[in-house]
């Protein structure tokens, strides 16, 4: 076997290592979101006609990504920070935040109906790991060890 064969198979299986890596910490950051948006863990409340139901948050590490998910009987009125994007419709409604900085607030809840509602919402946050940033430079070696093996195999085969 050529040198360069044996080279090559090395960075290959470092590379796929380290992309290993990556995709482990990018999945545990996006299973947290996922059990949000599902509301596996949901509270249930039931908001009385014109009443209102604060949620506290509070991030102190950063970066970090905050969600919000809620489903009611009815549409209700929420009041969020600025800072929170509103991604979807329908019964369930998701609210999600990327911070750099630390940051605590409220989410107000309101129901302006003159009858009861109940509501599901589930808050949850997830601080993604540098090893996540470790995909690309990983698939980046394995391709560079399959070229290197590639050529390795390809020279062995001319000195025979």
């Amino acid at each position: 076997m050529h040198t360069l064969t044996k080279v090559g198979i090395i960075v290959l299986v470092i590379g796929i290592i380290i992309a290993g890596i990556g995709l482990y910490s990018t999945f545990t950051v996006t299973g947290a979101l996922a059990s949000v948006i599902e509301l596996k863990n949901a509270q249930a409340i039931t908001l009385n006609p014109s009443s209102s139901y604060n949620i506290s948050y509070s991030v102190t590490k950063t970066p970090a990504i905050v969600m919000l998910a809620l489903n009611s009987s009815k549409p209700i009125s929420v009041t969020v920070p600025t800072t929170f994007t509103r991604l979807s419709q329908n019964n369930e409604i998701v609210y999600e935040m990327v911070l750099t900085t630390p940051q605590t607030g409220t989410i107000t809840l309101y129901n302006n109906y003159t009858v009861p509602i109940t509501v599901e919402y589930q808050l949850g946050q997830a601080t993604p790991s540098l090893l996540s940033a470790l995909v690309l430079p990983g698939g980046f070696l394995a391709i560079i060890g399959i070229i290197l093996a590639i050529i390795g195999v390809i020279m062995g085969r001319r000195k025979s």
